[in-house]
């Protein structure tokens, strides 16, 4: 089994606490467009004002981070994780009475049918055991005149990070947990699910100036798994970068992420 499906692994590993996933999430603060990904998915999602919404696997809480000062008051949000500890990340970070919080996996939902006006799933069908079944309880949960959100990456998503690691040390890993629903798989699964896709594509570059953040993201792929590299992988992958730097300024990542506003 692969470890990002290890539901095991990533309750005691990855995400026990936060520290991996915000190291992940830290290097976006780098985008060269304005606007963040997550501001972005927002306005493409278009949500009316005071519906029901719930979020399957929440995390710390980072979309609603960005537009909890778009919701409307009278709209409701369900957080959703497998984590208690990113539960507590989430309930913290955004401490806001429209939202309320439970456990929930993306392999076990079970929510009444038509239960909610919005249904996000974002970054999460990476995990799920069995996609098609988890695709048709996210249209069952969702009602009929609501819409499913869905997010994932670009099989070439910020690949050059995995690359240069390979480069270095063949023990780094190159599978990451984006490769069991990419880009290119949710466009070929979602038409089978769903009525009506509207794909919207956000293309970005990360210019990041701090080596550290980094050399954090590149552990954050090898500490929880438990991979062992050669003593000087962190200083020869930290040269890599500072000659980047040196040179132009910054270090480049491509970004590519896909959403998917998806009727039942």
């Amino acid at each position: 089994m692969s470890l990002e499906l290890d539901k095991n692994y990533l309750k005691n590993k990855q995400y026990k606490s936060s520290n991996y996933l915000d190291s992940r999430i830290a290097v976006h603060k780098y985008n060269i467009n304005s606007e963040s990904f997550f501001e972005w998915a927002w306005r493409k999602m278009n949500a009316p004002d005071g519906k029901k919404i719930i979020e399957i696997g929440c995390g710390p809480g980072t979309f609603w981070i960005d537009n909890n000062k778009h919701l409307s008051v009278d709209s409701s949000v369900l957080m959703t994780d497998f984590s208690n500890d990113m539960l507590d990340k989430a309930k913290n970070n955004i401490n806001d009475s429209r939202f309320n919080y439970e456990i929930t996996d993306i392999d076990n939902i079970n929510y009444p049918d038509e239960s909610f006006d919005v249904v996000m799933a974002h970054f999460v069908l990476y995990h799920s055991s069995d996609k098609s079944k988890s695709l048709s309880e996210l249209n069952r949960i969702c009602k009929k005149d609501g819409f499913v959100s869905i997010t994932t990456n670009s099989e070439k998503h910020m690949f050059n990070v995995y690359e240069i690691g390979k480069s270095i040390d063949n023990n780094f890993p190159t599978d990451r947990n984006i490769d069991s629903f990419t880009e290119e798989m949710a466009d070929d699964i979602l038409p089978k699910h769903f009525s009506k896709i509207e794909k919207f594509v956000n293309k970005d570059y990360l210019r990041i100036t701090d080596k550290q953040l980094v050399l954090d993201y590149v552990r954050s792929a090898i500490e929880p798994r438990e991979i062992v590299v050669g003593d000087s992988f962190y200083d020869d992958y930290s040269k890599i970068v500072e000659d980047s730097i040196n040179e132009h300024g910054y270090f480049e990542i491509p970004k590519r992420s896909p959403l998917y506003k998806c009727t039942p």
